[in-house]
């Protein structure tokens, strides 16, 4: 029974592995469509902004992208 155990436990090691891997793939694509949504958004605003013909400021588009980010990836 011992070694039935020692060769389930090996096959479980490589499984464990396997799944680590997976939500690591899964962490990053959500942080990635995270990311992409926050552009997107930012995105928009800037054309917005630019169809009022005021010069926005680099700021006025980058406090919106990284609150965009902050709320995407949380």
């Amino acid at each position: 029974m011992t070694k039935l155990d020692e060769k389930l436990r090996a096959l479980d090691n490589p499984i464990d592995n396997k799944n680590l891997e997976i939500k690591k793939l899964v962490d990053e694509k959500k942080e990635a469509l995270s990311a992409q949504h926050a552009a997107e958004a930012n995105l928009k605003s800037l054309h917005a902004c630019l169809k009022d013909d005021d010069s926005p400021t680099i700021e006025s588009f980058l406090a919106p992208l990284e609150a965009n980010i902050k709320m995407y990836t949380k």
